[in-house]
Order: structure tokens, then sequence, then C-alpha cells
């Protein structure tokens, strides 16, 4: 009971996606580290040294080498998502909506928007692929600018892409559709 009473301040039920639950951890002190390179910052801190040796768990320069490891994999990971989703774009989406933008006989009435979208998603793109050439070489610097700039990046691109998708024809662009995926077992 008494240790319940003393910890009772980090049990949390409820949902905590809910953007609600951020100001509650804070009125209850806690941390919140929504981001991968915030937490591995974190977790190598002093206090985490100290309690990680006092307790023979890791040594400073074991710590060190393992938020490293976590750094460069968090790093590398989402490089390769973000090249992953350059090369699907491109020689999917920008290909195909650039022959749809440009149809004479446009039937869908939407030409103009097409053509818009193909703009904004070759702009993004390019972000995208300028993010992956500029990753820096520190590892904490890296793992920042992957979830700020790459992961950003791919969020917008993705965004485009939803708002295109709306107006191609199913299966223009070479890839399934989420019925075609999910019901493709009843064929």
């Amino acid at each position: 009971g008494e240790m319940l009473k003393e910890h009772w301040r980090i049990l949390y039920n409820g949902n905590c996606y809910d953007p609600a639950w951020p100001v509650e951890a804070k009125k209850r002190g806690l941390w919140n580290l929504p981001t991968t390179p915030e937490a591995l910052h974190e977790l190598e801190s002093a206090k985490n040294q100290e309690l990680f040796e006092k307790h023979g768990v890791l040594k400073p320069h074991e710590l060190k080498a393992r938020v490293n490891t976590l750094l460069e994999r968090y790093q590398t990971e989402v490089v390769i998502e973000g090249q992953t989703m350059s090369s699907l774009v491109r020689r999917n989406f920008i290909h195909t909506l650039g022959i749809e933008a440009n149809e004479e006989n446009d039937a869908s009435g939407l030409r103009e928007t097409k053509q818009k979208n193909l703009a904004k998603l070759a702009e993004e793109t390019d972000k995208l692929d300028a993010a992956i050439e500029s990753v820096p070489e520190d590892l904490y610097k890296a793992a920042v600018h992957c979830h700020k700039k790459i992961r950003g990046s791919l969020a917008a691109a993705r965004e485009v892409l939803d708002e295109n998708e709306k107006n191609m024809e199913d299966g223009a662009d070479g890839m399934p559709n989420l019925y075609d995926i999910l019901m493709s077992h009843r064929k």
C-alpha cells in the first residue's frame, strides 16, 4: 500500500496518445520524450550513467557505446525510409501523375489540380533528397536532423501523395490500393 501511494503519480491507465497526456505528465512531474533523439539524449545523462554504474548494469563507456549504436541505427533506418520513399515517388507517382497531368483529353476536369500536385510532389521529393544528402556526421545531430528534416519531408510528401491518390485512376501508378491488398486472397 505504501509503495503504491509513493509511486501513484507515475501510474496512468489512459490513452498515452491523447494530446492531454503530455500536459498531465508534466503536472505529475514526469518526462515526455516523444522522439528517439530526445530519449537517447536523456538516456545518456549523468544521472542515468550513475544509476547504471551504481547497480552494475553498464559502465559509462558501455552506455555511451550503446547510445551511439542506437543513434546510428535510428539514422540508418530513417535514411533508408527516406530513400525508399523518394525512389517510389520518382519511379511511380511522379511519372504517372506527369502523364495524367498532361493528357489532352482529361475527362476528370482535374488537369490543373494534377499539374499543381505534380509540382508540389516533385518539390517535396527534392526536399527529401536534400535532407538525406545533408545528414551531419555527429550521431546526435544526425538523429535530430533525421527526425526533423527527413521525417518532416516524408510527412509532407505523404500528404501530397494522399491528395493525389484521390485524383488518380486505380492502378495507374502501378501500386495496389488498400482494398486490393486486403482482398487479394479472395481472387
